[in-house]
């Protein structure tokens, strides 16, 4: 019962480079995470994973249980079907991460779909901050959820000593990230439990896509289409699909108020914005 209620979480090793210091640092990492008391962890090192950088014709969103994988990389897809949760440590190589990591995130989809990602980076002065800004943008179109608080260790070579951090803090750091990550895990988990199909869901992208399917031909009507008006001059004027939203400036124009960048009283487009205090890009 005890481990019942525990997740399941994958600390991914993203540097295949030889000498690489990833290995220490997921080890600390593990660590942390077995002493925090809410996950199972399994440390999985791609350096051990057989990953071909040639990829099917047909991508794994749509293949499936039935995308054809290298066997060598059975156990690395079992990992991340078990998985509750990740954290991804990875390097910084020339302002990103390793070619590796990509590899194995470009052979999976389903695996990382609706689940936490929380990173440790390394690094020289940036601490891998790079590596991880990209990572970010990737797993989000993956449909998973990246975790806002995570590590970076910038000039890990004079940092660490004897497996650890010479610091104290990056323990109290890592303790808020694993407290975020067990949330997302539990909620994300039981939100797959209780989400659609994967046939209703792909169904009902069709549906609310631009290049979705007609209407079906017991809802065609003489003139159009159903779900299309028509406008006084006699042309068909398209409406929104069923269980789509409309489009907010196509509403506003409708109600009589102007578009966005209108300014009211004055027809066409606004003029340039008055000169203000200017502001300052934080970062």
């Amino acid at each position: 019962m005890e481990n019942e209620s525990k997740h399941r979480l994958a600390v991914i090793v993203g540097s295949v480079r030889e000498g690489r210091f990833g290995p220490v640092v997921a080890s600390w990492v593990a660590e942390q995470a077995r002493s925090h008391g809410g996950f199972e962890v399994e440390v999985v090192d791609l350096a051990e994973v057989e990953l071909p950088l040639a990829l099917p014709a047909m991508p794994p969103k749509l293949a499936g249980a039935d995308y054809p994988r290298p066997a060598g990389m059975a156990a690395l897809t079992a990992a991340l079907e078990a998985a509750d949760g990740f954290i991804v440590v990875t390097p910084e190589y020339n302002h990103s991460y390793p070619a590796a990591l990509k590899a194995a995130i470009d052979w999976h989809f389903t695996q990382w779909a609706a689940k936490p990602v929380a990173f440790v980076s390394y690094g020289g002065g940036a601490g891998g901050r790079h590596a991880v800004l990209h990572l970010e943008n990737v797993f989000s179109e993956l449909h998973a959820v990246t975790i806002r608080d995570g590590l970076a260790f910038p000039n890990y070579f004079t940092a660490w000593r004897d497996g650890r951090p010479l610091s104290d803090e990056p323990a109290g750091y890592a303790k808020t990230m694993l407290d975020q990550l067990a949330w997302w895990s539990g909620a994300l988990r039981a939100a797959r439990e209780a989400s659609p199909t994967r046939r209703e869901r792909h169904r009902a992208a069709r549906t609310c896509s631009p290049g979705g399917p007609a209407a079906p031909r017991s809802r065609r009507r003489r003139g159009g289409v159903s779900g299309r008006s028509r406008s006084p001059g006699g042309r068909r004027r398209p409406g929104p699909r069923r269980g789509c939203r409309r489009s907010p400036h196509r509403s506003r124009r409708r109600a009589g108020r102007p578009p966005s960048g209108a300014a009211a009283g004055r027809p066409g487009r606004a003029g340039p914005r008055s000169p203000g205090p200017a502001r300052r890009r934080s970062g």
